[in-house]
């Protein structure tokens, strides 16, 4: 009898292995997803920040004006 039980525990071993494998590369995704969320949401945050602080000159000589500036700059940072 205990050979079929070491047998059963021996035969889950490579599935128990699989999951946990599974699991960790789960992980290692979710955590890459939100550092990048993270990094993209900071940069929109500077970049928001920095055209808000633009001389009408310069957004003129990139094709923007004041109200232009202030509808992006004023979006959350989360969004697009």
């Amino acid at each position: 009898m205990s050979t079929r039980v070491d047998t059963f525990n021996q035969s889950r071993q490579p599935l128990l292995s699989t999951l946990c494998h599974l699991l960790a590369r789960s992980v290692r995704m979710a955590m890459s997803h939100s550092g990048n969320a993270t990094r993209h949401w900071y940069r929109n945050y500077k970049t928001r920040t920095q055209l808000a602080q633009l001389p009408d000159y310069i957004l003129k000589d990139v094709g923007l004006k004041r109200a232009d500036a202030i509808r992006e700059s004023s979006k959350p940072f989360w969004r697009k």
